[in-house]
């Protein structure tokens, strides 16, 4: 029932007009226990492609961009004390926030619904894997073993170094 974006960001419409906003599991497993999420702020206007919030943890940060412009309604404050849910209900009480779109329309066509979303879902873990593999050092046995098809390990990013976090977002948010 919801709708993906190429930033890892889900959409659900609600009866008001408005999209209620948060992350897919591939950030979740790649980054792993969450230690923070810093939203926008409700009335905070927000544009496709800017920031819309960061995801913390050990110190180091993702920026995740909008997919849509438009204006800030309301935040889950509920999610700053219990931020397990986004692995336990990433797309139920894990939304991050409810934006009020004034354009949707640049978005739309990348959008992705139903079977579409959970193709492109998978086929995003497993760039993901090829993305881990390239940034393991070649003498560790992880860039030997990961390659099996499994999923990858919830926090394997957090195991790498600040450059493979900006390499993360870069390759995988910042996408058009």
């Amino acid at each position: 029932g919801v709708y993906l974006s190429s930033a890892h960001t889900w959409f659900r419409p609600d009866p008001a007009g408005g999209l209620e906003i948060g992350v897919d599991p591939l950030i979740t497993r790649a980054i792993g226990a969450i230690g923070r999420i810093i939203p926008p702020e409700p009335g905070e206007q927000v544009a496709a492609g800017q920031p819309l919030f960061k995801i913390e943890r050990n110190g180091r940060s993702i920026t995740v961009p909008s997919s849509v412009t438009g204006k800030v309604v309301a935040v889950n404050r509920r999610l700053q004390d219990q931020l397990g849910l986004l692995n336990s209900d990433p797309y139920g009480a894990a939304w991050i926030c409810h934006v009020t779109p004034t354009s949707i329309g640049s978005v739309t066509p990348s959008l992705r619904f139903g079977e579409k979303a959970i193709l492109w879902l998978e086929s995003e873990f497993t760039r993901l894997r090829e993305f881990l593999s390239a940034q393991v050092a070649p003498e560790l046995a992880l860039g030997t073993t990961s390659q099996d098809g499994g999923v990858p390990s919830s926090g394997c990013l957090a195991e790498l170094d600040s450059a493979a976090w900006s390499a993360f977002e870069s390759e995988f948010l910042n996408r058009k």
